[in-house]
């Protein structure tokens, strides 16, 4: 009797052994799947990646299922059985797949005595679409004449949905946006471009990655810019610089002006480009733009300028806007109908606004006295803005007018010309809208 009670304690003992074992030390956590690729597949790109881990049982086996339609194919995995991690690329078109979707399905064990033996499982299903042909580009507009430092409007459709569109100029890209069922670019042929080695070019790349490229066929004028002299002087120095010594403590007013000059300058057209993203799927100016009343212009587009100090040549930049004066502190007023989407501190252009017209064209008001609008507001063409001033590198009061074209500034004195308007941007616009 002492023998079975024994041998009952025993059994009880392993029971609970058993049970500690299973209820707090047994792995029950099946592997990690995952399935590593893009939605879309294209030529360019056409690598999935299996990734399978466990770090505690390690893995016992693995099994991919590739199907589309009433096709699959099996791939067994050697080699895994006792592993913690494993991984495996899928070479899409290299197993017979064919464009549009398909599914890859992963199962996975690891070595666990869960299951009555069998492991931990897992199974992972995901689907992806295989598209190796690049989208088609048909062009909807043919006249495009242009100049070195102008602008321009194209028109085109696309053969299918796609990721990134618009017209490269040299290293410079414009981004195109829907219109009316087709897609709308304006573009610019930036001052420092050379036509006679440079194809403006079209390009669609779809969601899969699949780049289609056409030149786009276009005239280009080429121009010669003014050159000018600029005297930089210690009082000048001392009296401008110092909107600057906080970002450049320690440094003398010539050192820190050759920092606003170049540093600076760079930083801020740079922003521009970033700033020219911030803009609306529509046209919201009418007709040509405003030039300031009563203003004489100080400065052209374009102009080489050379600065000299002492008699000594110190550096040398490109004004890419029209500087307009009148009388100090004059209104200064809105070109055309738009969204403010910039009004502040704008490095050397001082107290600016920025106001976005729709499709990336938008006009820079710089060197303010005062400022009335803010971000986000809506402004009438004409409306009063700020007041000209002498803010940032400005040598005295007036305006610095720019525009530009997804952040890239051109010759403002064509959007004050109807002509050019109605020429070159309004019978685009409608060979665009035309079935």
């Amino acid at each position: 009797m002492k023998k079975y009670k024994g041998m009952g304690i025993v059994l009880i003992l392993v029971v609970l052994i058993l049970g500690i074992y299973f209820g707090f030390f047994l792995d029950r956590t099946p592997p990690v799947i995952k399935i590593l690729g893009k939605k879309y597949i294209g030529r360019e790109d056409p690598i999935i990646q299996v990734y399978v881990t466990d770090k505690d049982s390690y893995i016992k086996n693995i099994h991919i299922k590739l199907t589309q339609g009433i096709w699959s194919k099996k791939i067994d995995l050697p080699n895994v059985k006792g592993k913690k991690e494993y991984k495996y690329k899928i070479n899409i078109p290299k197993l017979g797949i064919k464009e549009g979707v398909f599914s890859i399905n992963v199962s996975a064990a690891d070595n666990s005595i869960n299951n009555f033996l069998l492991g931990n499982q897992r199974i992972l299903n995901k689907s992806f679409i295989l598209d190796t042909t690049p989208p088609s580009i048909l062009m909807k507009t043919y006249r495009h004449n242009l100049v070195v430092g102008g602008a321009g409007v194209a028109g085109f459709m696309v053969s299918e949905p796609v990721s990134k569109i618009g017209i490269k100029v040299d290293k410079y890209f414009f981004p195109a946006y829907p219109y009316k069922g087709s897609y709308c670019c304006f573009f610019a042929i930036p001052y420092d471009v050379d036509p006679k080695n440079m194809t403006p070019w079209v390009i669609a790349i779809d969601r899969a990655g699949n780049e289609m490229k056409i030149p786009l066929r276009c005239y280009i004028k080429t121009r010669r810019f003014l050159r000018s002299k600029i005297n930089i002087t210690d009082k000048f120095l001392q009296q401008k610089m110092v909107q600057y010594e906080q970002d450049f403590k320690g440094l003398t007013p010539l050192q820190i002006f050759l920092k606003v000059n170049k540093i600076i300058r760079k930083d801020n057209r740079a922003r521009l480009r970033k700033i020219g993203l911030d803009t609306e799927k529509k046209i919201l100016f009418s007709g040509p733009f405003l030039r300031q009343p009563r203003t004489v212009r100080e400065a052209s587009f374009g102009t080489k300028r050379t600065y000299i100090y002492k008699g000594r040549v110190i550096d040398r930049e490109t004004h890419l806007g029209v500087d307009l004066a009148s009388t100090a502190r004059a209104p200064i007023l809105a070109a055309n109908n738009g969204r403010v989407v910039f009004a502040g501190w704008y490095g050397i252009y001082g107290n600016a606004v920025i106001i976005d017209h729709g499709y990336g064209v938008q006009s820079l008001y710089g060197h303010l006295s005062y400022i009335k609008v803010k971000r986000n507001d809506l402004v009438k063409k004409g409306e009063i803005i700020g007041n000209s001033g002498a803010t940032g590198l400005a040598g005295g009061d007036h305006l610095h007018f720019a525009i530009l074209i997804s952040g890239v500034p051109v010759d403002p004195v064509e959007w004050w010309d109807k002509n050019w308007l109605k020429n070159n941007i309004l019978y685009n616009l409608k060979q665009l809208s035309s079935k």
